[in-house]
């Protein structure tokens, strides 16, 4: 259900890929996002959590993620890291959200 979603909505203008910032790279999501980039559907990554663990392991664990997609991408997507609790990353997510809508409505 979700694979069609994202295959046939004419008007979707980026997915948003949630990920846990607390654990490694899973296979399960990078091949996900492999399918994203094969069908050329924009996305960017949205790490969660990040009010869970210290800013280190954070950080280790997003570059670790960024280390497994160069194995395949030339280039990491645009990223996001948040807390739902904390409300971490939330304007920055908020301000993209409202600038894709605002090159969408232009066009």
């Amino acid at each position: 259900m979700i694979q069609d979603y994202l295959v046939l909505r004419e008007q979707l203008q980026c997915a948003f890929v949630l990920i846990d910032a607390n654990i490694d790279p899973q296979k399960n999501d990078l091949e996900f996002i492999n399918w994203l980039g094969s069908l050329r559907i924009p996305f960017v990554l949205v790490f969660t959590k990040a009010d869970r663990s210290k800013p280190e392991e954070i950080a280790r664990n997003v570059d670790a993620f960024g280390k497994a997609m160069l194995e395949t991408w030339n280039e990491l997507p645009r990223h996001f890291i948040t807390s739902a609790s904390d409300k971490a990353g939330r304007e920055e997510l908020l301000g993209y959200i409202a600038s894709i809508m605002a090159d969408f409505s232009a066009n």
